[in-house]
């Protein structure tokens, strides 16, 4: 991962978008908590902290 230094941080180059997280049955409305849960932890196991 590549890091870059913001003030007193080093942050990530990518960053975790949250703008389509997935859904049940098609509700945009509707967030998969779960599964959101576990593409968040993923992306911080990766590095992501952006």
């Amino acid at each position: 991962m590549i890091y870059r230094d913001f003030q007193d941080l080093k942050l990530s180059a990518l960053g975790m978008g949250a703008m389509r997280l997935s859904v049940i049955d098609g509700d945009d409305s509707k967030i998969d908590e779960a599964a959101a849960k576990e593409m968040v932890a993923y992306a911080m196991e990766q590095g992501v902290n952006y």
